[in-house]
């Protein structure tokens, strides 16, 4: 199974602009997926071939491999125009495939093309489509709850963070409507929590965006009574 993959972007008029959009669009999706898969940020490098429009990401870590494939197979899901996150994609990697295929315009960029060992699978504008469908059309709302850990924190066009909910394997945005909760969210990163609010459901069913209204943070492990401790606590109460 391959630990690496690459894209490789065509066209007569590649702009700095456009060549930078593509590579973090890439990279967000690699690295929202292996997180999604591992729950842990996998070590990646990075490379640029010479002479060329192909960038390249490679891992030696274990997960790396389905990583790739999920990847590659989620742009292909995508590009079927089937409507539904694909498997270990969450909000935010559908928004990164969606960015990659958006800049195929005809005339710059020509085409952008995935490849991770096997035959290559070009990202079409029906990707951008079916992105679409699934972020928007059928979506439902309904107040909720979503427990995982806080694994990401974003203040780009307002605070923001990713609840990880291992259930689903993939990252929950995090809305909060109060700026104490942004503080509670930003001291509980890398921990366990429960958020509740209004939840917001693609049209296939799975939760996509909290606007959270309450934060409740459990205690470490650590910090829990042992098995010796709670038999006896039980044995003072009942004695």
């Amino acid at each position: 199974m391959s630990k690496q993959i690459e894209i490789k972007i065509e066209g007569p008029k590649l702009t700095p602009e456009k060549f930078l959009r593509a590579a973090k669009a890439f990279f967000d999706l690699v690295q929202g997926v292996s997180r999604n898969l591992s729950n842990r940020e996998l070590e990646w490098t990075v490379e640029v071939e010479s002479g060329s429009n192909i960038i390249r990401a490679k891992s030696q870590e274990h997960e790396a491999g389905e990583a790739v494939r999920a990847v590659v197979r989620g742009v292909g899901s995508l590009k079927s125009g089937l409507q539904v996150i694909p498997p270990l994609y969450g909000r935010d990697e559908v928004i990164a495939a969606r960015t990659l295929a958006a800049i195929v315009d005809g005339a710059f960029i020509t085409s952008i093309g995935f490849k991770n060992g096997s035959g290559p699978e070009d990202v079409s504008k029906t990707v951008v489509a079916t992105a679409d469908a699934i972020l928007d059309a059928g979506s439902s709302n309904a107040y909720g709850s979503i427990e995982g850990v806080i694994d990401g924190l974003s203040i780009r066009d307002g605070f923001r963070c990713t609840v990880f909910e291992p259930n689903y394997r993939r990252g929950i945005n995090c809305v909060f409507n109060k700026k104490e909760l942004e503080i509670e969210a930003h001291q509980a990163f890398g921990k366990r929590v429960l958020v509740g609010g209004m939840l917001k459901y693609s049209k296939d069913g799975l939760p996509v965006t909290l606007h959270a209204d309450s934060l409740r943070l459990f205690p470490d492990e650590s910090e829990l009574p042992t098995l010796q401790e709670i038999q006896a606590i039980y044995r003072e109460i009942y004695q």
